[in-house]
């Protein structure tokens, strides 16, 4: 088993709940889908994103002797993901963009993410997947990192470039598959328009309303044209009232893809790592008594929540302010419906 998908099993081990008896399964399945209703919630929290576990190949190592042939040939047989795919987009052929955005500061201000890891991999394990003018004379970069042989990535976006590049991250960096294709979606206005880049020669498909990525049912998923592997286009978004995200898949030679959300901002807004907080275990109920109650109260309210056996709570998920005065509107709920205050 490669260290990609060991390394994502072990995420979803942590995020499961601690073992309880016989309550544990049906907590875990609670868990599982109390992720999708907040993925659903795509609109409030762009970095929403579900990876899903699957076999893939083996990442290359780009230093190794692999990497020049398949990006000389850019053909998918060789290219195993974005790292180790040709630069693309308008910008892929200016070395100044190209170095800006190997530069650009993956730094969220976020506990747990830091120069040389994962999600905040050192410039020299960088890669420039794309790099390009987009709708609105924007500019967006598309980076791959790579550490301890797993694959990461960050959307920059520069809505403004008339004064000079200037990258600013749209979401939060994330893990990804070697096979996956990334997108990035801009909801300014309510008028879609979506950047997906998939290996060169991979079928990108897009479909405006997904309820659940562990569904393998991809019925309502639309080909969406390319060039090389990239789509630059105005797309559907989800229908007003409906619980459901955007989400793409691509098919390649190996066959069609896992299907996975797409990363959304708001360009019209203010956008980046200020706009993200964490939920501090200190600000969490610990109690042996009230915390399963309290934790099973939120995972029900759609948060996945963890309970140790001391019954400490603990939240991972990344928060804006209005899904952070969400969070604290049910866990005051949850605390008075439980009668732990």
């Amino acid at each position: 088993m490669s260290t990609d998908v060991r390394t994502l099993l072990h995420d979803l081990a942590t995020e499961a709940p601690r073992g309880r008896g016989e309550e544990t399964a049906d907590l875990v399945v609670d868990l599982h889908r109390a992720q999708d209703r907040r993925r659903l919630r795509w609109a409030g929290v762009a970095a929403a994103i579900a990876v899903v576990v699957a076999v893939v190949p083996a990442l290359v190592d780009r230093s190794g002797s692999g990497d020049a042939t398949a990006v000389a040939s850019g053909g998918t047989a060789e290219v195993a993901s974005l790292f180790d795919a040709p630069t693309r987009g308008s910008l892929a052929d200016d070395p100044e963009a190209v170095a800006t955005a190997l530069g650009a500061s993956w730094e969220t201000g976020i506990a747990g993410i830091g120069a040389g890891q994962i999600l905040d991999p050192l410039t020299e394990n960088r890669h420039v997947a794309f790099v390009g003018e987009v709708r609105g004379g924007q500019v967006w970069a598309l980076v791959m990192g790579r550490t301890s042989g797993q694959l990461a990535y960050a959307w920059f976006v520069d809505t403004e470039p008339t004064d000079g590049l200037a990258l600013q991250l749209a979401g939060v960096p994330t893990r990804t598959t070697a096979a996956a294709p990334v997108g990035l979606l801009d909801v300014a206005g309510g008028s879609g328009y979506l950047v997906v880049v998939a290996r060169p020669g991979d079928q990108v498909r897009y479909s405006p309303a997904v309820t659940s990525l562990f569904t393998p049912d991809t019925s309502g998923f639309e080909d969406l044209p390319s060039t090389d592997g990239v789509v630059q286009t105005g797309v559907e978004l989800p229908p007003s009232g409906v619980q459901a995200a955007p989400g793409i898949s691509a098919v390649g030679e190996e066959g069609e893809v896992p299907a996975r959300w797409v990363d959304s901002f708001d360009s019209s807004g203010p956008f980046g790592p200020s706009g993200w907080t964490r939920v501090e275990s200190s600000d969490l109920p610990s109690d042996p008594s009230y915390g399963p109650l309290i934790q099973r109260c939120m995972v029900e309210a759609g948060w996945g929540v963890s309970v140790s056996v001391n019954g400490s709570l603990s939240f991972d998920g990344l928060l804006t302010a209005d899904s952070a005065e969400s969070f604290r509107a049910d866990l005051d709920r949850c605390e008075t419906s439980t009668g732990y205050r």
